[in-house]
């Protein structure tokens, strides 16, 4: 354990080692030919080494001030929860001691702890549930190692909740069809049809159909180039004439292609058209937003596209996420056994 300056293309840097960890941290101080100067530069430097190398040593776990050191894990985490759905879970991390203890005191054996009570909680019987309110908890302490607050995460040393796959619903080409010639009734019917059917031809999350701008539609090279808002990776997805008749449903009022999901906080009154929507068409499946990546997955795996194609169409970074399609794909496992039962039949 131990912190030393660093020198590269006369930049200082401070270098960290902890628990068999190496990272560098700017100093924002440079070198230059001046030796004076120089001189001064290293003197800061040595200064700020020793603090950090204080802080390391005596702070808990690396709590960089005293402020710092008496947030509680309640309270950052309340501090960082932004959605809906990540401050469902606030409550059970309070219940279960969350505001009694410190954030760098936060131990692998407290964290086991919170997890075992979260499936033990009478009211969360869902062990989906149960791992996605203690996602937010390891959310939290990864993006306090992140700041420095911790030097290590203590939910790295925990094995996770497990869960079953849950079954993806899609919608298949006959259903697609019907709910297109179907209106989508509700305030918001229009603007959410051609959003939801842009986002059955492309594979695109609802998040990036909100935000999709005019500007990211390529109708030269037919192809949506779209930063991801959750990976912050670009995607680069063909197009076909289907995908700009759609959208050219729509006026050019604003900057975003749906101007008014874009303007939206909470999509439930959207979800609640989808199902009425579904339902004037007669798709007996219960239809939301995510269903539209889904069916777009599916029906590309089930029109022959390889695992890899599929993967860098949707944005997944790892490609264990685009295999769970596989599973429903039905039309590939029946062509899958004809094929076996025809070799058996030669034989």
């Amino acid at each position: 354990m131990g912190v030393k300056i660093w020198i590269n293309k006369n930049h200082i840097y401070l270098s960290l080692c902890y628990n068999k960890k190496r990272w560098r941290e700017s100093t924002g101080l440079t070198v230059s030919t001046d030796r004076a100067q120089n001189k001064e530069a290293m003197k800061v430097a040595e200064k700020l080494r020793s603090m950090r190398e204080i802080q390391i040593v005596s702070g808990a776990n690396g709590i960089t001030d005293g402020e710092t050191r008496r947030v509680t894990l309640l309270e950052y985490t309340e501090n960082i929860a932004k959605s809906k759905q990540d401050k469902k879970a606030i409550p059970y991390l309070e219940k279960y001691g969350g505001g009694q203890i410190r954030l760098c005191d936060v131990s692998p054996e407290w964290y086991d702890d919170f997890q075992n009570k979260m499936k033990n909680d009478p009211v969360i019987r869902s062990a989906y549930t149960q791992d996605k309110y203690c996602s937010v908890v390891r959310s939290a302490l990864k993006k306090a190692v992140q700041e420095r607050i911790l030097l290590e995460c203590p939910c790295d040393h925990v094995r996770r909740i497990k869960t079953h796959d849950s079954l993806r619903a899609f919608l298949t080409p006959d259903e697609i069809k019907r709910m297109r010639n179907t209106p989508c009734p509700g305030k918001f019917g229009e603007e959410t049809k051609a959003a939801f059917l842009v986002g059955v031809y492309t594979g695109l999350r609802v998040s990036d159909l909100k935000s999709l701008e005019w500007s990211e539609i390529d109708r030269g090279q037919m192809q949506i180039i779209k930063r991801m808002k959750k990976t912050r990776e670009y995607i680069y997805i063909p197009i076909t004439q289907d995908v700009l008749d759609l959208v050219d449903t729509m006026e050019k009022t604003s900057e975003y292609v749906f101007p008014r999901l874009a303007s939206m906080n909470d999509m439930s009154t959207t979800g609640r058209e989808l199902c009425q929507w579904a339902e004037a068409s007669n798709v007996q499946k219960h239809v939301t937003w995510h269903v539209a990546r889904h069916t777009n997955a599916t029906n590309l795996l089930e029109s022959g596209a390889d695992l890899y194609t599929v993967q860098k169409l949707l944005g997944h970074s790892n490609i264990s996420t685009t295999a769970k399609y596989t599973k429903v794909t039905d039309g590939r496992k029946r062509s899958a056994v004809a094929r076996l039962t025809e070799r058996y039949d030669e034989q």
